[in-house]
């Protein structure tokens, strides 16, 4: 069919976009910049709107967030039997703008919030605005009403369940040759998420396990959640209950006052994540891996341009703003 390419062809676009793509050596391109419309230029290769820095910065995330996604669907869009696979993970950015409608509903602002993937039809109804329960009144969030604005903590939390159920319903449908190497890498995915949801639900808001459970990601047909929830029986103040954990080279520090450090150990995850993918990328050529991984290395790099978008806002120093781009390469 004329417009449609095979996984070798996918796995060389991929190859030479990755040479490409701001997680690696090009980072360095990214500190040259001192104010943001300086990173505009560079990233762009355009003049920036002529507007006052906060809304430049809202305008660059949203043009990086759109190109992301764009370039994702442009290489993307051409594997024949992907569709359901690809439009899962197109949704991503889906969840992510109804999150943002809600707090918009939450805070009686005037205008609907964009959507940054303008090639994926809505599944609720904009032109509803601002009534929460006819927007979401038919489709996939239909269970989204008035109420779910009085806790949007546990809002957000459903949503998120509900995107990983939706991928993990679009990896199962997949025949096993596609399946080999998206599935390991989707399942460590959710056991780092999973991880760190539950950290965050027992050392900051003091959850119990049997509280913590209902809120992590289950998947269907595969326990998702052990390994998150026996994570709970190690002290976050004892280094030696780490000792032997799978993940134990992610944790930094140790001796006399020690304490985990989260936000560390999500950073670290993250990068983890990453190197799988790449590594993932390479390894599994013959199946629908490179696109997932493709798919989580994208995510990284736009993370990675709005935090330098973000560090230049705030006026960090260059030599955090240069360790904070040095953490997140990918080499």
């Amino acid at each position: 069919m004329e417009g449609r390419f095979d996984l070798s062809y996918l796995y060389a676009r991929l190859c030479g976009s990755l040479r490409s793509s701001w997680l690696g050596p090009r980072s360095a391109e990214l500190l040259k910049a001192s104010k943001l419309p300086e990173l505009w230029r560079i990233l762009f290769s355009d003049s920036p709107p002529a507007l006052p820095e906060r809304r430049l910065m809202a305008a660059l995330e949203s043009r990086v967030l759109t190109a992301s996604v764009a370039s994702f669907v442009d290489l993307a869009s051409g594997l024949e039997g992907a569709e359901d696979f690809v439009l899962a993970l197109r949704r991503k950015r889906e969840f992510a703008r109804v999150k943002r409608i809600l707090l918009a509903l939450r805070d009686h602002e005037a205008d609907c919030p964009a959507s940054e993937d303008p090639g994926l039809a809505d599944d609720f109804d904009v032109g509803a605005w601002p009534r929460i329960g006819e927007i979401f009144a038919c489709g996939r969030f239909s269970w989204i009403d008035e109420p779910a604005l009085l806790d949007l903590p546990s809002t957000e939390n459903r949503l998120d369940r509900q995107y990983y159920d939706e991928i993990w319903a679009a990896i199962t449908g997949l025949g096993p040759e596609r399946r080999e190497g998206v599935l390991r890498l989707f399942l460590l995915e959710v056991e780092f998420t999973n991880i760190l949801w539950a950290l965050r639900l027992s050392l900051y808001y003091g959850l119990k396990a049997e509280d913590i459970a209902p809120l992590l990601v289950g998947l269907k047909g595969w326990d998702s959640r052990r390994k998150a929830l026996a994570v709970l029986d190690r002290s976050p103040t004892r280094r030696g209950d780490w000792k032997g954990w799978a993940w134990e080279s992610l944790i930094e520090g140790g001796g006399e006052g020690w304490r985990l450090d989260l936000p560390a150990l999500e950073k670290r995850m993250k990068a983890q994540l990453c190197r799988r993918a790449r590594l993932v990328l390479h390894l599994n050529s013959s199946s629908w891996a490179p696109l997932y991984a493709w798919f989580i290395l994208k995510e990284a790099e736009a993370s990675l341009v709005i935090g330098v978008c973000e560090g230049l806002a705030l006026q960090v120093p260059p030599e955090e703003l240069s360790a904070f781009v040095e953490q997140r390469r990918i080499s």
